[in-house]
C-alpha cells in the first residue's frame, strides 16, 4: 500500500530575507528623536506574503528590547488580530512613550506572529527604526542672541548633539522650563522683556516677541503655589521680582529690599524663595504666601560676591550661589536649614571663576557650571550626603558665551 505524500508548507522566518510570511513597513523609516518628557507614534502596515490565510494574529510591540524599554512601547491601535487572510494586509500603531529610564538610544522591532506564535516575521533590517532620547538641556548664549538644546547623557552626564532652538534675541541672560517641558520663558535684559517660547518634540522653538515691561530682566522661573502656576523675573535694574502668570499678561512686582537682584528660586520644603543681590553681595530670603507673592524678605547666608545664581539641590538641603565677581571663589555651597535660612557657607568645585549660572540633575549626581566669558561648561560630580561639588572639568567650549543653563 502506497501512502498519500502530503506536502509541507514552510513559511519563511528570516527577518531579512524579502521573502518574510509578513512584510512589516512603518509609515516612515526615518529616525525618532524624542524628548524624554514627550511622546509619539508610529503606524506599520503588515502585508500576508503568502497564498495562505493566518490565524491568530498579534503583535508584540518591545520585541528584542528590555523588559524597562519595552515597557515604554504600547500599540496604540491594531488590527492585526484574528485571521489575516491570504495577500491581506493589516495595521497597528505603537505608542513610544518618553520617560527618564530610557536608554539612550534604542531600535523598533515589532514582532507579527500567528497560529499562536509558532509563525513570526519582524521588519527588514532597512524597516528598523532607530529612537533616540533626548534628556534637553538649554543653553542661553549671551553675546549671539542664540539658544542652544543639547542633550544630557544618562550614562555619564556629557552634553551632546547641540543644535540651535531659537535665535534673534538681543542679549538672553535667563530661561525657565514649565514643569511639562513645553513652555521655555527666556529673559532679554537688551529688550527688557521675557519670550515665550513653545518646544516641540526636538526641542526645537518657536518663540513670540518679547513681553517688555521689565526691567534688565536677568533670572526667570516658574513656580506653582496653591495649585496656581506663576512666573517670577528678577529685574536687576529696578530692583523688583516681578510675579506673572503663565501668559506674561498679568505681572505686578512683590517683595521688597532687594539689589540689583539678577536670579530667584524655591525651597521644595518650606514656604521660602531665595533671589540673589548682585550689587549687595547678599541672598535674599524671602516666605512665598499662598497666593505666590513674596513678603519678609532677609538676608540670609554670607561669603558671596556677584552672586548671579541661586539654586537648590533637588532635596531642598543644599543651596549653591556661583559668584560672578569672586577672584577665588567660583560657586558657595551653603545648608539649608529646617526653616530655610542659609548657613555653613563655604567653597565648593574648582577649576573655574567667575562662573554664571549652574544646574544640577535630578538625580542629584551632576552639576553643570557655566562660565560664559571663558565660553565654558563644566561638569561636576555631587557628593550626596555633603553636596559638595568635585571632578570639576571643561565639558563644553562649542558655545560662545554661554550663560543660562535649563535642565529638562
Amino acid at each position: 500500500m502506497f501512502q498519500k505524500l502530503i506536502p509541507l508548507l514552510i513559511f519563511p522566518m528570516c527577518a531579512c530575507a524579502t521573502n518574510a510570511v509578513f512584510m512589516i513597513t512603518p509609515s516612515s523609516n526615518s529616525a525618532i528623536t524624542l524628548k524624554r518628557s514627550s511622546s509619539t507614534t508610529l503606524s506599520y502596515t503588515v502585508t500576508n506574503n503568502t497564498s495562505a490565510a493566518f490565524s491568530q494574529m498579534s503583535v508584540d510591540p518591545g520585541n528584542g528590547l528590555s523588559s524597562d524599554t519595552a515597557a515604554a512601547i504600547s500599540l496604540a491601535s491594531n488590527t492585526c488580530s484574528g485571521t489575516l487572510g491570504a495577500g491581506g494586509t493589516c495595521n497597528f500603531t505603537l505608542q513610544i512613550q518618553g520617560n527618564s529610564t530610557l536608554p539612550d538610544s534604542f531600535t523598533l522591532s515589532p514582532k507579527v506572529c500567528a497560529r499562536n506564535n509558532s509563525i513570526c516575521s519582524q521588519p527588514l533590517a532597512s524597516q528598523r527604526v532607530s529612537v533616540t532620547m533626548l534628556s534637553p538641556v538649554y543653553i542661553t548664549s549671551r553675546n549671539t542672541g542664540l539658544i542652544y538644546v543639547c542633550n544630557i547623557s544618562i550614562n555619564d552626564g556629557t552634553i551632546n548633539n547641540c543644535s540651535i532652538a531659537a535665535s534673534g534675541f538681543n542679549t538672553p541672560l535667563g530661561a525657565a522650563l514649565n514643569s511639562a517641558g513645553t513652555i521655555v520663558y527666556v529673559s532679554d535684559v537688551g529688550e527688557n522683556g521675557v519670550s515665550i517660547c513653545i518646544s516641540n518634540n526636538t526641542g526645537i522653538l518657536s518663540c513670540g516677541a518679547p513681553n517688555t515691561g521689565f526691567s534688565a530682566p536677568q533670572g526667570v522661573t516658574v513656580q506653582t503655589i496653591s495649585d496656581i502656576t506663576y512666573v517670577y523675573v528678577a529685574n536687576s535694574l529696578n530692583n523688583t521680582i516681578s510675579i506673572c502668570d503663565t501668559t506674561l499678561s498679568s505681572c505686578a512686582t512683590t517683595g521688597s529690599g532687594f539689589s540689583g537682584p539678577t536670579s530667584i528660586t524655591f525651597n521644595p520644603n518650606t514656604n521660602v524663595a531665595y533671589i540673589t543681590n548682585r550689587t549687595a553681595d547678599t541672598v535674599s530670603w524671602c516666605t512665598v504666601n499662598d497666593d505666590g507673592t513674596l513678603s519678609d524678605c532677609a538676608t540670609t547666608g554670607s561669603g558671596f560676591s556677584g552672586p548671579q545664581t541661586i539654586i537648590l539641590n533637588p532635596a531642598g538641603t543644599y543651596a549653591y550661589v556661583t559668584n560672578n565677581l569672586s577672584t577665588t571663589v567660583g560657586v558657595t555651597l551653603c545648608q539649608v536649614t529646617s526653616s530655610g535660612s542659609l548657613n555653613n557657607c563655604g567653597a565648593t568645585g574648582s577649576g573655574f571663576l567667575f562662573p554664571y549660572s549652574m544646574a544640577i540633575d535630578a538625580s542629584n549626581t551632576y552639576a553643570y557650571v557655566t562660565v560664559a566669558d571663558d565660553n565654558e561648561i563644566f561638569l561636576c560630580n555631587v557628593t550626596g550626603n555633603n553636596g559638595t561639588l568635585n571632578s570639576c572639568a571643561t565639558l563644553q567650549s562649542q558655545f560662545f558665551t554661554p550663560s543660562a543653563i535649563i535642565l529638562s
